[in-house]
């Protein structure tokens, strides 16, 4: 079966650095979805839906993320250099250099 037939299904395993999904704490028990930034064409887009969501409660956080979706945009090697519209996403991006955040 192929991974666009398969759906939700657990593929990672994934332990807090801080320790709290050790046995007994907190997050023992959390589920949690992985997004591969660096193969994933849905990764930056999905990255900048968090950053609209936790924007007021976690604004630096949100801020990070945009960033960061920024670098993992498919749109901006191909073309390196060039200010505009990055077409991932439905804004111009801050902080990289597809332009200023409207």
């Amino acid at each position: 079966m192929s991974d666009n037939e398969k759906g939700l299904y657990e593929k990672f395993k994934v332990e807090r650095t801080d320790g709290k999904s050790a046995p007994g704490k907190k997050h023992e028990n959390c589920d949690y979805f992985v997004i591969d930034m660096t193969h994933d064409k849905y990764a930056g887009t999905a990255l900048k839906a968090y950053a609209r969501a936790c924007r007021k409660e976690y604004p630096t956080l949100a801020d990070d993320l945009e960033k960061f979706a920024c670098t993992v945009c498919p749109y901006r090697k191909q073309n390196e250099g060039q200010h505009g519209w990055c077409h991932m996403f439905e804004h111009f991006h801050s902080g990289c250099e597809f332009g200023e955040l409207s």
